[in-house]
């Protein structure tokens, strides 16, 4: 009997935009057993420690941009178990100010998590002049299930929660500062994706802080036209170092897979170049699900 892929997503249940991800993702596996766990890092573990075969993790959103939790995530697990990022895809975000049916003024507080509240900021500062307090959970689905169970609290989550916890709308239209806001996810897993012609490969980097100019060296490797290596640049973001002021471990993204000449010898370069502390740390190469297609 074929086993069931266990996959991981940000819960308590379906009421999130990470189980709306993995549901799209490998719904057209029909093996597939969905587990909710209650961050990004439970998520990575569960992945690490090989309790489930793939986790689902938002990493950027179009208006709040790189998720800093998911890095620290992803960096923490794969440095005690391994792990790679092995696929991403992108997910239209829409949220609502959701309340109990019979709640009628204003709330004294709306719950979310913090991405949705960081997406929908000009909406929240109108609330915080009212006098609405604002609170954070770990998931639009628990900021939801409170607001169910008390008259005095809204929620600001994705319309599938109005139907889950008996919701109603309290704004008609979706309240988003942006109304193409996306967020693109990451799947984890503990093997390797395929070459396809149409990839990304990202890496973490701890610079050398004492060198001058060591984050325009260490980009240099990657494009330089005497050695004949072009890549393109998808995303750099400098995440902050646990209990380190001021020192930065850097995402890169770029087009192309690992197993690409070009890709391979910069990312040789870049190990040789005394520029990094310890050596750069390769995520993964994936297929590009975002380049090209803007409305996916």
């Amino acid at each position: 009997m074929k086993m069931k892929l266990k996959i991981g997503y940000l819960g308590p249940d379906s009421v999130t935009f990470g189980y709306m991800a993995a549901k799209k993702f490998f719904d057209s596996s029909k093996q597939v057993e969905y587990i909710a766990h209650p961050s990004h890092e439970q998520i990575a573990l569960a992945v690490g420690r090989k309790t489930i075969d793939y986790g689902v993790l938002a990493i950027e959103n179009v208006i709040d941009g790189v998720i800093s939790e998911t890095i620290h995530a992803v960096e923490d697990v794969d440095g005690q178990y391994g792990l790679s990022v092995c696929g991403e895809i992108a997910l239209p975000v829409h949220l609502y100010f959701l309340k109990k049916d019979n709640l009628t003024d204003l709330p004294k507080k709306v719950l979310s998590h913090i991405s949705p509240i960081n997406q929908s900021r000009k909406f929240v500062e109108g609330l915080r002049k009212q006098g609405v307090a604002i609170e954070v959970r770990n998931s639009t689905s628990e900021a939801a299930k409170e607001a169910s169970e008390n008259s005095d609290i809204a929620v600001i989550a994705p319309l599938t929660a109005r139907g889950a916890y008996g919701l109603s709308l309290a704004h008609e239209l979706s309240i988003e500062d942006e109304k193409n806001n996306m967020t693109r996810f990451w799947i984890i897993g503990k093997t390797h994706s395929d070459r396809t012609g149409n990839d990304k490969t990202a890496f973490l980097v701890n610079l050398e802080h004492d060198q001058s100019g060591a984050l325009w060296k260490s980009l240099h490797c990657f494009a330089d036209e005497e050695s004949g290596i072009n890549l393109n640049l998808l995303l750099i973001y400098p995440n902050p170092i646990p209990g380190k002021r001021w020192e930065y471990t850097f995402l890169l993204e770029f087009k192309g897979h690992i197993l690409d000449p070009e890709m391979d010898a910069a990312y040789q370069r870049l190990r040789s170049s005394g520029l990094i502390l310890g050596r750069p740390r390769f995520l993964g190469s994936y297929p590009d699900a975002i380049s090209g297609n803007p409305d996916d």
